[in-house]
């Protein structure tokens, strides 16, 4: 029996898809089958993998897709995989509200002069510009060079 190429494989594996697609249009659906290929591909490697591991890690993994390859072939695939992402974002979703502290309303924060004395803005000034640390510091410097001159 000679070798084929992987290019062999892909053109039966693409005739077999072509034939279940047009099998679909006459209204046949047989789609179910590919389902049913592929879970008990994945049986069929996991008991390999099980059968012949030379390390527990092959073999939980073989362990791993013989589960994963009956619960495809039983359906509860995908209920599984919607609980455990219902499970996981309910426990995070927890852990924010465990960790966080409620939220309150944010409202313009106050403002502090040289001094470090607590100064709140007034609400009639025409200019609604905030002050930050450059003006802060800026206004420092201003008043100790003001200081410097008065003491010479």
């Amino acid at each position: 029996m000679a070798e084929r190429s992987g290019s062999y494989t892909l053109g039966i594996v693409l005739v077999i898809v072509g034939g279940l697609m047009l099998l679909g249009q006459l209204g046949i659906n047989v789609g179910w089958i590919i389902a049913l290929v592929i879970a008990g591909y994945l049986v069929y490697k996991g008991w390999g993998l099980y059968k012949h591991a030379e390390s527990s890690g092959k073999r939980g993994l073989g362990i791993c897709l013989i589960v994963v390859g009956l619960l495809w072939m039983t359906g509860l695939l995908p209920i599984i995989i919607g609980l455990v992402v219902a499970a996981i974002v309910m426990y995070f979703g927890w852990n924010l509200l465990k960790s966080k502290p409620q939220a309150t309303v944010a409202t313009d924060p106050p403002l502090y002069d040289d001094s470090r004395e607590l100064r709140h803005r007034d609400p009639m000034a025409k200019s609604d510009r905030r002050t930050d640390h450059l003006d802060e510091w800026e206004r420092e410097v201003k008043n100790r060079l003001n200081a410097k001159e008065e003491t010479e």
